[in-house]
């Protein structure tokens, strides 16, 4: 795929035949009367040097007047070479990479979306591609389904985006949630999939449904479209994908996942496809395929059909084969099947830890469950001798991989010092994260009481760390990727949003205050910072005083903050925030005004009402004396048709803010926070900058 790519990015791959002989110097001549299609064929010239000594520099000059001068192949050409990875250009002679990085500085998905948009706009099909990408994807322009759909249609490439974001096909990177939406609509929209060329497209259809990739998760779904992908596969000549097909439907009968449980079927297409895969890729390559065809007929003709009832008969062949790489693997199957059944039925020990022990050893990706297994046998020395040390070595690899159990051992094995020194702290952390991934009844008394006995033996300040690396830990967890780089447009998310707010940062490790009604009821919580994305926990609420605090990891600048410091009526004030994201965008907006009063709505001693004009947004964004010292947090706007139905007139100005006190009073129950608070500061005439970098979009999720 990369050579493809290479061989695209460099604008000889659509070149038009050369000119030889005379023809050089009419095609120079037109070109410098502004010929697009002369400056074109003149920059080819220049690249292929058969006609006059080869010139990178001028082939690129001509090339770029072209697309200058309008022509629309040289504009989606021009589009692809900022559009590229540098290290795509990687196996290309030096002499043309080093004139491709001179011309063009470096990769720049804003000027690659100019271009592709001038030669879109002239019809060319392959920049209408490349458009409808960088608005899927959110490449040098905000994300925007409804124009990504759009491009593509002008393209013709609805029934394909799918199967290229699904394999990675060209400039569309693999992408599993995009090709499951995709794929989805194309079907939705009666694309036929039916051809046996197309049948990968039923295949896809059915792993995205299996996964959810892109999709609510449905295994009837899912065994629907791998059963119309097996089918069109077994009446033609085609074998795409067909051996993860079988595994695939196997898995769904075995289960009895989205079909009736079928176990004997099950384990049956499991061996084809460990089958089809072994043969299929150990002789294509030798150009032997019906040779492999038919060795596959003969092989299952010869299985011995007495045992088809004899579950260790098929589990025992598939893990002894032999059948290489098959994903997530097929032959791990076999063999966690094989270690379960010796484990919890023969009660064969020694044979079940050889089985769980090849698992962990040749597993293409870790197993967690299978490393659980290992610490277990060695913590009761269970067919091999027993060995505390390697049984919490395996607790944790498992325990970071979110496996219960792994969680609650590892937490007694700190709490009892085996095989690890003693460690109360560790002990409670880890028995808090294991009541926090036991959804069952299963051990979670015993989890909870064993968490509530650890935390006797910790100071509370011990107790808070531990609480606060528990939070940490689990984070982790549950979100491999702390950090992902996503445009911050909000008008077209995948997820629905259920509120917007402001927040700002109090310390320099990532707490982050802002209101509870903006975080209220929401089941994620994101924030947008400097065009990056994080996913924030919830650490405190004080849903009394409407104030909530979040916390983000990394480092970031703090504002000032200090409950001592009381406004003044008629004292200046300003904020930051996000009002009317949607509808306003996603840059911070500065509104200023004065204290009107030290009370708020009717006379409540915790408010001060501003005159700062705030909207829908602003909530949870800092009140700012005029020296960038934070007086409060906003928390409403004074509601227009309440008033007016009381008092027959409309507010001016008439808004909201809790003072700072109240927000100590919360971060009082955190002292290693209220430590780290930053303290006021002069006047200074950057305050609006520095408040504005410490300005956060809060998004919440439903």
């Amino acid at each position: 795929m990369k050579k493809i790519l290479i061989i695209a990015l460099w604008f000889l791959l659509y070149s038009a035949p050369v000119l030889f002989g005379g023809e050089f110097e009419d095609t120079l001549k037109a070109a410098e009367q502004g010929d697009s299609h002369a400056q074109l064929k003149l920059s080819e010239m220049y690249y292929e040097g058969k006609v006059v000594p080869s010139d990178l520099t001028k082939s690129l000059y001509w090339f770029r007047k072209s697309a200058d001068q309008g022509n629309p192949k040289a504009q989606y050409r021009m589009g692809k070479l900022y559009y590229a990875d540098d290290s795509e250009f990687t196996s290309l002679p030096e002499n043309i990479k080093n004139a491709i990085e001179k011309f063009r500085k470096s990769i720049d998905f804003e000027k690659a979306f100019f271009w592709f948009k001038k030669s879109a706009n002239q019809g060319n099909k392959d920049a209408q591609e490349m458009l409808g990408v960088l608005f899927d994807l959110g490449h040098g322009v905000n994300q925007d389904s409804e124009q990504a759909l759009y491009w593509y249609k002008q393209a013709d490439i609805i029934c394909s985006i799918g199967m290229r974001f699904f394999n990675g096909f060209s400039d569309f990177p693999k992408n599993y949630e995009k090709a499951g939406y995709w794929l989805k609509y194309a079907y939705d929209q009666g694309c036929n999939f039916k051809d046996p060329w197309h049948s990968p497209n039923y295949y896809h259809l059915g792993f995205i449904y299996f996964y959810g990739y892109g999709v609510k998760q449905n295994y009837e779904k899912a065994y629907t479209f791998f059963e119309k992908a097996f089918g069109i596969i077994s009446n033609s000549n085609t074998s795409h994908n067909f051996s993860s097909i079988c595994l695939y439907l196997g898995e769904l009968l075995y289960q009895g996942l989205g079909v009736e449980k079928n176990i004997k079927l099950g384990l049956f297409l499991y061996y084809i496809a460990a089958i089809e895969e072994a043969y299929w890729n150990g002789e294509r390559r030798g150009g032997k395929e019906k040779q492999a065809r038919t060795k596959l007929i003969n092989i299952l003709r010869d299985i011995d059909k007495s045992q088809m009832n004899n579950y260790e008969y098929w589990v025992t062949l598939g893990a002894k084969s032999e059948f290489g790489s098959l994903g997530d693997t097929i032959d791990t199957n076999f063999q966690k099947r094989l270690a379960n059944y010796l484990y919890h039925e023969k009660e064969d020990y020694e044979k079940a830890f050889y089985w769980y022990k090849k698992i962990v050893e040749n597993g293409d990706k870790p197993n967690p469950n299978a490393q659980y297994m290992l610490g277990e046998f060695y913590d009761f020395g269970k067919g091999i001798t027993q060995n505390n040390q390697k049984a919490v070595y395996w607790y944790k690899k498992a325990a970071r991989q979110g496996v219960f159990l792994a969680q609650y051992n590892l937490a007694i094995k700190y709490g009892k010092g085996e095989g690890t020194p003693q460690n109360y702290k560790f002990a409670y952390v880890w028995s808090s994260i294991s009541v926090a991934n036991n959804s069952g009844k299963y051990l979670r008394k015993e989890a909870i009481e064993n968490r509530d006995d650890y935390s006797k033996y910790l100071s509370p300040h011990q107790l808070s760390e531990a609480q606060e690396l528990a939070a940490e830990i689990q984070y982790r967890i549950e979100h491999p990727n702390q950090k992902t780089k996503q445009s911050p447009s909000i008008s077209n998310t995948e997820k629905k949003i259920s509120s917007s707010g402001t927040g700002f940062f109090i310390t320099k490790d990532g707490y982050i205050l802002t209101c509870h009604h903006v975080i209220k009821d929401a089941e994620q919580i994101k924030i947008v910072y400097e065009g990056n994305t994080y996913i924030a926990k919830l650490v405190r609420d004080d849903k009394n005083n409407d104030l909530s605090l979040l916390k983000i990891y990394g480092s970031f600048p703090a504002i000032a903050f200090s409950s001592k410091r009381s406004a003044q009526m008629g004292q200046d004030a300003f904020t930051i925030g996000f009002p009317n994201p949607g509808l306003q965008g996603v840059n911070a907006k500065y509104t200023k005004g004065t204290i009107s009063s030290l009370t708020g709505f009717q006379d409540d001693l915790r408010l001060y009402q501003i005159s700062v004009p705030v909207q829908p947004g602003n909530s949870g964004g800092a009140l700012l004396d005029e020296n960038g010292n934070v007086l409060g947090v906003i928390i409403a706007m004074l509601n227009a048709k309440t008033a007016f139905k009381i008092s027959g007139s409309l507010p001016q100005n008439v808004n909201y803010a809790i003072k700072s006190i109240y927000a100590q009073a919360m971060l009082d129950t955190l002292p290693e926070i209220s430590n780290e608070l930053v303290s006021p500061s002069k006047s200074d005439s950057t305050a609006v900058d520095r408040a504005k970098k410490s300005t956060v979009l809060i998004l919440c999720y439903n």
